[in-house]
């Protein structure tokens, strides 16, 4: 009887331990939400009449490299108190926190 009983706690055991190996793994690396935070140099808001369809944003990064970011309109956007706000109140010289997925912007946070 204790044989039968120690059998089915090792089985149990090693039941569980297989089937939690795939739900422990992380996503793909290209699917992981990544933060960049920097200062922005430049802001281009989107002007048909400009010939300019899309709101671009390039930032200063850490290692002094400007990158540039496309901001949809759908995109999430927020103040340093973390109120919803617009793309214009984001100026040159401040501080923001991009969140995005792969190339896809997420959110742009002002940082204090």
């Amino acid at each position: 009887m204790k044989k039968i009983l120690i059998a089915l706690i090792a089985l149990t055991f090693v039941t569980s331990l297989v089937l939690a190996a795939p739900a422990g793994q992380a996503k793909k690396s290209g699917d992981e939400l990544k933060t960049f935070v920097g200062k922005i140099v430049s802001l281009e808001y989107a002007d048909p009449t400009k010939g300019v369809d899309k709101n671009n944003m390039k930032v200063l990064g850490p290692d002094g490299n400007p990158v540039s970011f496309t901001v949809p309109v759908t995109v999430t956007l927020l103040d340093a108190a973390t109120r919803i706000t617009t793309l214009n109140t984001f100026k040159v010289g401040d501080t923001v926190k991009i969140e995005r997925v792969k190339e896809d912007v997420k959110s742009v946070q002002k940082v204090k």
